[in-house]
């Protein structure tokens, strides 16, 4: 990494806003990099996307429909730019220089503002048919559950990331539930926010059980890399429960 900056993303400003971000951002980053070439621009957005013209279909936690972010963000910097799933790139980054280095088959989860997946087979990202391949967030696990940003009901999303579990966190303790939370924030319940680098288990049976198609060979892997050999499943067809114990972002 030769340069590295950050900022909030202030969605509620609209997508002028958080692309004049990006914009400023991807310049400071390339500055950082003390004149070496950069090549172009990977972008990693939530989707659903049109990865081939670069679109945004529509992003739930953004608000934003029909956005050629690609086309946005390169014709700003001058050069060629590249869009996927930022869950994509996070599970293929994790395969290129992570913890899945070497993995013919690889599946992700990535836990943060939403749920995301990922799949690399043979070093390369699986899309699917739609470019929504490895997405779980929005698969629903309780069909009378609670309403995701997406509009339907009982998402994992509306569950498992980190705002739904400040909410729920939220709605616990001003049901009566006992709690130490008010405690850290001085009463103040509306400042509790989910942190996607908090230890979570995550178990979807049924209706979330994921389907990996032909696997040689597929494994768990701990963030350290180590595998886990209690996933280990072989075969043509395998259906296993999937079973997250730690996420990070």
């Amino acid at each position: 990494v030769l340069g590295l900056v950050s900022e909030p993303t202030f969605p509620e400003q609209g997508p002028d806003a958080v692309v004049a971000r990006i914009v400023k951002l991807a310049r400071a980053s390339m500055a950082e990099a003390r004149g070496k070439e950069i090549a172009g621009v990977g972008i990693g957005s939530p989707g659903p996307l049109d990865t081939k013209r670069g679109i945004v279909l529509l992003t739930p936690n953004l608000g934003w429909t029909n956005m050629p972010l690609r086309d946005r963000i390169a014709g700003a910097l001058g050069l060629p730019a590249t869009l996927d799933n930022d869950a994509n790139c996070a599970i293929f980054g994790e395969w290129w220089r992570g913890a899945a280095r070497g993995a013919r088959v690889v599946a992700g989860i990535t836990i943060g503002t939403g749920v995301g997946g990922g799949v690399v087979i043979d070093g390369k990202l699986f899309h699917g048919t739609s470019d929504i391949a490895g997405e779980i967030g929005h698969t629903p696990v309780d069909p009378n559950g609670r309403r995701c940003k997406c509009g339907n009901y009982g998402c994992i999303e509306a569950y498992a990331s980190g705002p739904a579990i400040a909410a729920r966190a939220v709605e616990g303790v001003e049901a009566g539930a006992s709690s130490s939370l008010p405690s850290y924030v001085n009463g103040d319940l509306g400042v509790v926010e989910g942190r996607s680098d908090t230890g979570i288990e995550v178990r979807l049976h049924r209706t979330g059980t994921v389907a990996i198609v032909k696997p040689v060979t597929s494994e768990w892997r701990e963030p350290t890399g180590k595998k886990n050999p209690a996933y280990e499943v072989k075969g043509a067809v395998t259906r296993m429960p999937l079973r997250l114990a730690y996420a990070s972002t």
